[in-house]
């Protein structure tokens, strides 16, 4: 799915790093279940028309298996880029350094879970 007119609302508490913007909203989307087994994968991405400083993305992976009737074990893995927020968490463990955009990787923030899920 595409909505190439959006706008991404971005709410802070009066810090000059982070900036709504005007871009393109695209999201895919991948269901599968092969037995037990099932699999899901989500990428969300906005893409500024402004600067890519103002993009991000989020990608989510998720492994679910069906032990007994509905209840099984999951595991997700998830990736986020998202260039105004490394940018902020930058300039909060460094108060007295000059940061901005040219001057701060992005650096790929992900995590994962693992626990039981249960299926409706």
């Amino acid at each position: 799915m595409i909505h190439p007119l959006n706008y991404n609302f971005v709410f802070s508490s009066g810090d000059d790093i982070f900036e709504s913007s005007l871009g393109a909203k695209i999201v895919a989307d991948y269901t599968r279940q092969i037995g037990a087994i099932n699999f899901k994968s989500n990428l969300s991405t906005f893409q500024s028309y402004k600067s890519s400083n103002l993009s991000n993305f989020t990608w989510i992976n998720s492994f679910g298996y069906t032990l007994w009737k509905n209840i099984g074990v999951g595991f997700e893995f998830g990736l986020r880029g998202n260039h105004q927020e490394a940018v902020n968490f930058a300039a909060t463990q460094d108060p007295t350094g000059t940061f901005d955009f040219d001057n701060v990787d992005n650096d790929l923030q992900s995590y994962w879970l693992l626990g039981l899920n249960y299926k409706f």
